[in-house]
């Protein structure tokens, strides 16, 4: 899996500082995907659920889901920050 990582990783930073244009998409992408995915969850809540039950299900389980998403990003980056730098950083503070 680390090699995966570190696959996709190189192939991302290869391109950067190649293309100013390429640089702004990837820097708004990193600044402003969280919102977008906020705003994407809460239009699919109002058009695929139907009732306000199912609405509230729904919500619940995204938010199950992104809370997992965070936990596991934050303890990879914790890993292979203290794995490489030998330190741990907290990033939910």
């Amino acid at each position: 899996m680390m090699q995966l990582d570190l696959a996709l990783f190189n192939a991302i930073h290869r391109f950067w500082g190649t293309s100013r244009a390429l640089d702004a998409v990837g820097t708004f992408l990193a600044n402003t995907l969280t919102y977008l995915m906020v705003i994407g969850m809460v239009v699919f809540i109002f058009y695929a659920a139907h009732s306000n039950r199912e609405r509230i299900f729904v919500l619940a389980e995204m938010l199950l889901v992104f809370i997992l998403v965070a936990n596991f990003v934050t303890n990879t980056v914790n890993c292979l920050n203290q794995f490489v730098f030998g330190t741990r950083i907290d990033l939910l503070s």
